[in-house]
């Protein structure tokens, strides 16, 4: 590959800060794992995608193979935007990028300008390899004291997730490994870090990560050993390879994490235990996914509730698996999301890898191509990139490098490296880069159309930045509170439930009405809102909740309940109660009362009004606490304006 770079596009300072971004990513990926610690790989490449945008501004070439990958892009953003508009569903609250249509697939419209960018900056291999070699022996060290000296049963490095910190160390380990057994010998300085790298990535405890390590170190030593690589180096290479094994089997946290997969696997084999967080949840989330996929396999049911589509499909007697936080397969996810697309949007990816390693002019290229294609196979059949914005950067980061080498290798590539004017017979001169293309000169209109479409999805995330804009569909959230004391809502096993707003004319005037049901916890109530006319309590409004508890489950009889709270987002902890005094009329009916006074009336109504959720605590007869919430949709809003508005015309309130 050639390393020059021709100038022109990028001025020579702006240049120098595009490689250091370019470099700095190995070291910023390995050493966090959370965005608000250092920039993540998807930061780090917009910067470039915006450099890349900048030099076809000013006059970069653009390849038909930039184009081609540009129209890909756009097509598949397009689709996967238009099924899920197509579901009424378009803006998301800017708090969950896991559900959020336009910040999640941005990075489509960004790659051909990434890949631009990469080119116009021509980042060298070598130096890449010269920052990845010593980070990952540096990131070594910190695993190793993290485990042996401070006893931390699974290292995370500088960041908080050992899974993301052993992705990223498989990612830029087979890139060493990849360029190391690129001849019939092998360049044992890459070979080694490339060996060390497997340390913190079994310190992890990532059984799915082992796998994918696995496969893809497997099959590079396999491809080299096909294409004539020395027995003897292959022999002494699975020398070291096989005790070093055994020595890592050996650690308690490869054990333990073996021994429990083992052992659930074992247990669903004998009776169908699907407990297990780390076999059983995921294979019931798969499940339920695949029959909500079924039911509906060619628009699916969007991002936004597709986990909800596949708790909804969930079968009696398997274990709930409504608290974790994704369906753990990419798969199904996109599947149940936008249906058969979502499935071949998948496999485009994946063949984005192998298409870039077979244009790939060298075989290290191309063994990286196939061997990180394959790595990020495996990795989604239990983990998610899409929902991920540090694994899904990463991804897009590495495939864009692969992108822009292969853009190199193409004639018109090759093309865009500068090369001296030919004289003509006159004794004039021409540019030869013009006249092998002389639309080049000014970007061509695909490109331009590109271009719109990157500026226009950029005006689409600071639209979908608005806070808390409103869910169209009501659901009921049942969080039952950990015995442990830990308030971390992630942790809590929750559970989903339908609620059913209704808005009637009582003899006191508007009424609202809402009916919830739990099926999974047996919970079934019906509350309502409503004016109080009865002189005999002091209050101005009325709030009543009735729990139907099943005769089978005594233990959903209710003691207690809590205030009553509002709030804009169930993803919020802060929350905004309702002033007044909560009254247990008789078994399992519960009254609380609104105070008359006006400033209060004024407050109560508008807390209800403007906000989105409806939350209170209710303490069971066995003393276990669950926070139920009822999320408004568009029927809840709706009911609740009209009824809020009712209230003030009739007592003359602003």
């Amino acid at each position: 590959m050639a390393h020059e770079n021709r100038g022109r596009a990028i001025p020579p300072l702006l240049r120098v800060a595009g490689l250091v971004v370019v470099y700095a990513v190995v070291p910023l990926t390995l050493g966090s794992s959370q965005p608000a610690n250092l920039p993540s790989a998807l930061a780090l490449l917009y910067v470039i995608a915006a450099i890349g945008f900048g030099a076809v501004l000013r006059g970069a070439k653009v390849t038909s193979f930039v184009e081609m990958t540009g129209y890909v892009s756009l097509g598949w953003y397009l689709i996967l935007l238009a099924i899920e508009v197509s579901h009424g569903r378009f803006f998301h609250a800017a708090l969950d990028y896991r559900t959020d249509i336009l910040r999640q697939n941005f990075v489509l419209l960004a790659l051909p300008f990434f890949v631009i960018g990469l080119r116009e900056l021509r980042p060298d291999p070598r130096t890449l390899e010269w920052v990845i070699a010593p980070t990952v022996v540096l990131l070594l060290g910190l695993v190793v004291y993290q485990y042996f000296v401070l006893g931390i049963s699974r290292p995370t490095g500088l960041g908080i997730n050992p899974v993301f910190l052993a992705l990223t160390c498989l990612v830029w380990c087979l890139f060493l490994l990849a360029r190391a057994m690129n001849s019939p010998g092998v360049e044992w300085s890459r070979l080694v870090v490339a060996l060390l790298g497997l340390i913190p990535i079994a310190l992890s405890g990532s059984k799915l990560v082992w796998l994918a390590t696995l496969l893809t170190y497997g099959g590079i030593f396999i491809a080299w050993w096909w294409n004539g690589g020395r027995w003897r180096t292959l022999g002494f290479v699975a020398a070291i390879i096989i005790p070093a094994s055994w020595l890592l089997y050996q650690l308690d946290v490869v054990q333990t994490r073996i021994g429990l997969f083992i052992g659930e696997l074992s247990a669903f084999q004998a009776s169908g235990d699907t407990s297990g967080g780390s076999f059983g949840l995921r294979y019931v989330a798969a499940a339920a996914g695949l029959r909500a996929f079924l039911d509906q396999p060619f628009t699916g049911y969007g991002l936004l509730h597709s986990k909800l589509a596949a708790v909804d499909h969930q079968t009696l007697g398997e274990s709930p698996f409504a608290f974790l936080g994704t369906l753990h397969n990419d798969y199904v996810s996109q599947m149940v999301a936008f249906g058969v697309f979502g499935l071949v949007y998948l496999l485009f990816l994946i063949g984005a890898f192998m298409f870039a390693a077979v244009r790939a002019g060298d075989s290290a290229t191309r063994r990286l191509g196939f061997a990180l294609g394959g790595a990020l196979a495996v990795y989604m059949l239990g983990a998610m990139i899409s929902a991920q914005p540090l694994v899904g950067g990463l991804v897009f980061f590495v495939l864009g490098l692969l992108l822009a080498h292969a853009d190199l290798q193409s004639p018109q590539g090759a093309a865009a490296t500068a090369t001296p004017p030919a004289k003509l017979g006159d004794g004039s001169s021409i540019d030869q880069d013009e006249a092998a293309d002389s639309s080049w000169k000014t970007p061509r209109r695909s490109v331009l159309v590109l271009m719109l479409a990157t500026l226009i999805g950029l005006g689409g995330l600071a639209w979908s930045a608005r806070p808390y804009p409103l869910r169209t569909i009501p659901y009921a959230f049942l969080s039952d509170d950990p015995a442990s004391g830990v308030h971390e809502w992630a942790l809590w096993p929750v559970v989903l439930g339908s609620v059913s707003w209704a808005l009637s004319d009582g003899p006191n005037g508007a009424e609202i009405h809402a009916a919830i049901d739990v099926p999974v916890r047996a919970l079934s109530m019906d509350l309502s809102i409503r004016r109080n006319r009865d002189n005999a309590l002091p209050f101005g409004y009325l709030v009543e909740l009735v729990n139907y508890p099943n005769p089978a489950f005594a233990s959903q009889a209710i003691a207690e309940v809590g205030w009553i709270r509002f709030k804009k987002s169930r993803w919020l902890s802060n929350s905004e109660p309702l002033v007044g005094s909560v009254l247990r009329i008789e078994g399992q009916t519960f009254r609380m009362g609104l105070p008359a006074d006006p400033k209060m009336v004024v407050a109560n109504l508008e807390r209800m009004r403007k906000n989105w959720i409806m939350e209170l605590t209710i303490v069971y007869q066995t003393g276990r606490t669950a926070t139920l919430m009822l999320q408004k949709g568009s029927r809840g809003d709706a009911v609740f304006s009209a009824a809020v508005a009712s209230w003030r015309n009739d007592s003359g309130d602003p």
